[in-house]
């Protein structure tokens, strides 16, 4: 693999991969964020050997989600497409989810063009900074993606999506969005993990911190129903 079992790779700029997944033909794909004159991201396939494949087009698909995009979390689906989710800055950062073909061009049957731009911000901020952080594919074929945006007090936010990339609106009070905060009192929150576990619920972690003290953390478990709803029978009203 590679030299003395070592692959590299160099962009010519400031390189931040951030996912890595195996396909079912055992080639490597790696979402690199590049950074920071121009901050971009691309995703890189490399043979089971470690060499570069390229005539992988998922560099000049990327290039299309905005003047400035990063790459979060990257997976497939059950038929090998390509699905991750980060941010993209158009006006102003948005969250980011998108699917590519096994090749690495956008798959125009996803959303409108390939992808879906989320905004997770108040409506009255100045400061605009959607992302998504971690996403799962359901059982189901749907998607379920955590972030956050600037919202005061409930920054955290579970966004779910149908199979073709539009948002689900059957739930979650017919917006396709859940935001809540952590706990009473906490200001600064941040989803990190989402799963689904065996009964289909949709389990989140991540954490907090209290802004006023800089000096309460905690660890937040939530739990939420195929419905985008949160688990009444979990804990305290879903979050723990």
């Amino acid at each position: 693999f590679g030299s003395s079992g070592i692959t590299s790779y160099d962009s010519g700029e400031n390189d931040y991969p951030t996912s890595l997944i195996i396909d079912s033909e055992q080639r490597i794909l790696v979402a690199n964020n590049r950074c920071c004159d121009a901050p971009r991201a691309a995703i890189l396939r490399f043979s089971p050997n470690g060499q570069l494949d390229t005539g992988f087009d998922g560099t000049s698909a990327l290039a299309t989600l905005g003047a400035s995009n990063n790459v979060s979390q990257m997976k497939l689906d059950a038929n090998q497409k390509i699905v991750l989710v980060g941010s993209a800055t158009t006006s102003g950062s948005l969250a980011l989810v998108a699917r590519l073909l096994p090749n690495g061009q956008l798959d125009s049957d996803f959303s409108e063009d390939g992808f879906t731009l989320v905004d997770l911000d108040d409506v009255e901020t100045a400061s605009r900074y959607s992302y998504f952080e971690d996403f799962v594919i359901t059982t189901t074929g749907k998607i379920s993606a955590i972030g956050g945006g600037n919202t005061p007090n409930k920054r955290e936010a579970v966004v779910f999506f149908k199979t073709n990339g539009n948002l689900d609106v059957s739930g979650t009070n017919q917006t396709g969005m859940a935001r809540f905060a952590s706990a009473t009192g906490v200001d600064f929150a941040e989803l990190n993990s989402i799963a689904q576990d065996g009964d289909g619920f949709l389990v989140v972690g991540g954490g907090a911190i209290d802004e006023s003290s800089w000096n309460s953390g905690f660890a937040t478990v939530l739990r939420f129903g195929s419905n985008g709803l949160l688990d009444p029978d979990f804990d305290n009203g879903g979050i723990h």
